[in-house]
């Protein structure tokens, strides 16, 4: 027996990488056979340079430990005739029953008992369960690990974790059969010489270079298997390290105890299995939708050192959890890492997804660390899972519903997965799948128009200064209405609407379709029209239709001018507004922006305070507030349709006559205002118009078409009117 020294000794293991599956599961099976066999005490980590293991053996100890002493776990899988209770595998496995070494006698009591069940089994597969059921009951208690990591029994049923593949076996590669062989390869029953058992070990622990052996590493190690165009003649064999696999396989044996807890009281099988999921096909380069897994592995990364003990209760307990449920899927535990659903001592995961590959071959495969942080933002990510569960629930959907389901499940894992989530992305595609289901009359059926609580999104979004001016325009025309329940807004004008197969068509089409500003355009066209049969035309002494949205969220006065200019990125505008048109907007909010920094269109600046929020006088007002005040600028109703058909002269000229009628005396000559404009600069300020709009804006663009008060020496007299329109007072 190794002697142990007083003083730790600290093992940086660089041929232990998290990256890939065989790599983080032999660090695993090192710091499992050293605290069980070796040193209780021994503690663990991961570092950025690999796992550091400290212990009271020195480096020469180890190695001895593991060579010469290292009492291999019974690795036996009854069920599988290939695995030495058949016609194959039997040379390795007998091999070990007929050793008379002392390192080897548990692995020959259980070997005894595990034939004698087969002896009853009699190779009937219809018997598989009953075999499974015996040797639960029967064998040695150091057989067990294996038989719980490998295959359980759910309800009469077997379940297989997939980390050790189907019952211990990955198509005929038998992972039990392989074990025996690399063990007597490395105990030094084979023909290896203690000098290349030695190397072997070196190499698995440090990293060193070494030759190995032709055989394959299986599912755990992909670019070790001998992949396709790997040789001049097509496919090269595998290579393993002996000390590779054996390690692997004892640092697998830690989802023993967890898959026998868990898998026992669930029916989803895989999803209850420690730190597995069901595969997310987001969030790796390789990923595609129809692809075939048979699951995830997370697998946890811990800085600080740890006991075995410790980390033998974290894969037990193996808690993920998301919205107060254990995490059953990629975009589940993504989203339960940044909201600390998950053990604190978790720093990261490393995730590895078993996808077919090579034919039916399936492989881990590596797909990037996700760091364990706070990061409240992935929060509302939660409002669209039941949405979403009902969109996957839809039998053969249409491809246009499915490819735009991929793309929110890769958005939503990207935001999860970052520092800083970005919530944009995840919005506009839930946008897009939900104009997918509207065109799906089978889709309709199933899954309901999507709105979302929009605070808790806006609030994760942020709508500062450094958004994107696209963005505080589109959240200021979704939050626009009337009332209160939606009344007036937006959304009911441009987007269809549906409830079961019934699908109310938008009362004005084209939005994805057609250029926004166009659908916007139109959209206040329209808003016109419908305000016109109930509103009081004449107020203030003044005709017209307001159309002004009685409430929202004022747009920044710079967007807003860029937008009546024709300064922003309509593609942008389009998807960002059908995005924010999901959200139920809270009826007050503020945006913030950049100030105004280059002068209005002289054709808004006339436009502008007709359609701005009234402002009542207010102690110590301005000047220009109390001209407002009392001067009561109603827009005539056939200005807008007039903008959105290209028309800008028309209105501009009428509205320089009602500013001079309200004595405000404008400035701006009308053929000026509209000279030289583009062929869409009416529907351009149609849709500013829009906008709900600062009272600081409307106050700048009446200060940029009339002269200051002060130059304004003469009142207008009370009787001006417009074509007996009623009195204008100053």
């Amino acid at each position: 027996m190794t002697e142990l020294s007083t003083i730790t000794t600290e093992h940086r293991l660089a041929g232990c990488q998290p990256e890939p599956l065989l790599s983080y599961l032999k660090a695993l099976g090192v710091f499992r056979l050293v605290s069980e066999q070796a040193d209780p005490a021994a503690t663990a980590c991961w570092a950025p340079d690999g796992f550091v293991l400290t212990c009271r053996l020195d480096e020469d100890s180890l190695a001895r430990f593991l060579l010469d002493e290292y009492q291999p776990t019974p690795v036996l899988s009854p069920w599988n005739e290939s695995s030495g209770f058949g016609k194959e595998g039997l040379r390795e496995l007998g091999a070990i029953e007929r050793s008379t070494l002392a390192r080897l006698a548990p692995y020959r009591e259980a070997a005894a008992v595990a034939r004698r069940l087969c002896a009853l089994y009699g190779g009937d597969k219809k018997q598989k369960q009953h075999l499974v059921k015996l040797c639960r009951a029967q064998l040695p208690e150091a057989a067990l690990p294996w038989l719980d990591a490998s295959v359980v029994l759910v309800d009469e049923r077997i379940v297989y974790p997939p980390v050790l593949g189907t019952g211990g076996n990955d198509g005929r590669l038998d992972f039990s059969r392989n074990f025996h062989q690399r063990v007597l390869e490395v105990i030094g029953v084979g023909k290896a010489s203690p000098a290349t058992r030695r190397a072997w070990l070196d190499a698995a622990l440090d990293g060193t270079p070494v030759a190995l052996l032709p055989a394959s590493p299986g599912q755990f190690d992909g670019g070790g298997a001998g992949a396709p165009n790997s040789a001049p003649t097509g496919a090269a064999g595998g290579l393993v390290n002996p000390w590779d696999w054996v390690l692997l396989i004892e640092g697998s044996l830690l989802f023993a105890a967890g898959a026998a807890r868990r898998l026992a009281s669930s029916t989803a099988g895989r999803a209850a299995a420690p730190f597995t999921v069901d595969t997310s096909a987001a969030g790796y380069a390789t990923a595609a939708p129809e692809e075939n897994g048979r699951g995830e592995l997370w697998l946890p990364l811990w800085e600080r050192p740890a006991s075995f003990g410790e980390i033998r209760r974290l894969f037990a307990e193996a808690r993920a959890d998301w919205r107060g449920q254990h995490a059953s899927s990629a975009l589940d535990l993504v989203r339960a890492t940044g909201d600390l659903g998950v053990d604190r001592g978790i720093a990261a995961f490393s995730r590895h997804v078993l996808v077919e590959r090579n034919g039916q071959a399936t492989v881990a495969t590596p797909a990037g660390r996700v760091r364990v942080s706070q990061r409240p933002a992935v929060v509302p990510l939660g409002d669209l899972d039941e949405w979403t569960a009902r969109v996957r629930a839809i039998d053969k959907p249409p491809a246009s519903v499915a490819t735009a389901l991929h793309r929110l499940d890769r958005v939503t894992y990207a935001a999860a997965s970052e520092d800083r989530p970005n919530l944009v992305p995840v919005l506009v595609a839930a946008s897009d799948l939900n104009a997918a289901v509207a065109r799906s009359r089978g889709a309709r059926e199933r899954v309901w128009d999507l709105r979302l609580r929009g605070r808790r999104w806006l609030d994760a979004i942020g709508l500062g200064p450094d958004a994107e001016p696209e963005l505080r325009l589109a959240v200021s025309l979704a939050s626009g209405g009337d009332g209160t329940g939606g009344k007036g807004a937006l959304r009911p004008l441009v987007m269809a609407s549906w409830q079961g197969k019934v699908l109310t068509p938008a009362p004005v089409e084209g939005l994805g379709v057609r250029p926004v500003v166009d659908v916007v355009a139109a959209a206040h066209a329209r808003r016109v029209i419908e305000l016109a049969r109930t509103q009081d035309r004449v107020e203030g002494g003044q005709p017209g239709v307001q159309s002004r949205f009685e409430r929202g969220w004022p747009a920044p006065e710079a967007d807003i001018v860029a937008l009546a200019a024709g300064a922003i990125d309509e593609a942008r505008l389009d998807e960002l507004l059908r995005a924010c048109l999901l959200l139920d907007i809270p009826h007050r909010g503020w945006l913030r922006g950049r100030r105004l920094a280059s002068p209005a269109p002289p054709a808004l600046a006339v436009l502008g305070p007709f359609y701005g929020p009234s402002d009542a006088p207010r102690p110590h007002a301005d000047p220009w507030r109390e001209r407002l005040a009392h001067a009561p600028l109603r827009p005539e109703a056939p200005w807008v349709a007039q903008l959105a058909a290209g028309q800008v002269g028309a209105p501009v000229a009428a509205a320089i006559r009602r500013l001079s009628i309200a004595g405000l005396k404008p400035l701006v000559d009308a053929r000026l205002a509209s000279r030289a404009l583009g062929a869409r600069a009416g529907a351009h300020l149609a849709a500013a118009l829009l906008v709900p709009m600062p009272s600081a804006l409307r106050v700048e663009l009446l200060a940029r078409s009339c002269p200051p008060p002060e130059v304004d020496e003469q009142a207008p007299s009370p009787e001006v009117n417009e074509q007996g329109g009623g009195n204008a007072p100053t």
